[in-house]
């Protein structure tokens, strides 16, 4: 599958979910999440915060930043560039790029001993990631110590598909958390 008929077909899949399935399936992923989070032991959470149709990670944010067990941070854009930023409340998040929630904190943070979960259109059964082709993602992780950093696509699982065709500099995710499986 082309990238850009895997963005077209899961954006069209994700907004006709009615609310209640949405809710559903957001506190499915929420639950696994946390579960596999509690397998960790990493000191950070590097989380998008979720927006439009995305399955929410607002939920999870708040659910580490109440247990107080690992640090926070969600990213910030900045012209072509992604940084990730350390906040410890959720108002300390307002509109940025595109209309995304944002932080407005100070403490910018390297995306290191952590687990960082990334948004996306679509991915494949090798994990391979379709994002909204900004390459946010893609040129963040590269400059990051994959050694320290467990990576999680975080979707419906209706938006894993057999393959996707991917380029030289797309990204792979380690891990893959959906609302019906881990893997």
């Amino acid at each position: 599958m082309t990238k850009q008929a895997a963005r077209d077909r899961m954006r069209g899949l994700r907004k006709e979910l009615s609310g209640r399935e949405r809710e559903s399936r957001d506190q499915a992923i929420r639950e696994n999440v946390l579960k596999f989070l509690a397998e960790q032991r990493k000191l950070w959470l590097f989380s998008f915060v979720s927006y439009g149709t995305e399955p929410d990670t607002c939920g999870i944010i708040r659910h580490v930043l109440a247990e107080g067990k690992r640090k926070v941070a969600v990213p910030r854009v900045e012209g072509r560039e992604m940084e990730f930023y350390r906040i410890t409340f959720m108002d300390e998040l307002q509109p940025g790029y595109q209309g995304i929630p944002e932080p407005v904190t100070a403490e910018c943070v390297r995306a290191e001993d952590g687990v960082m979960l990334l948004p996306g259109l679509a991915f494949d059964l090798e994990k391979n990631r379709v994002g909204y082709g900004g390459g946010f993602y893609d040129r963040y992780l590269e400059k990051c110590n994959m050694k320290l950093l467990t990576t999680v696509g975080i979707a419906y699982d209706f938006q894993i598909v057999d393959r996707i065709n991917t380029e030289p500099f797309d990204c792979r995710v380690q891990w893959m958390i959906t609302d019906k499986r881990t893997f």
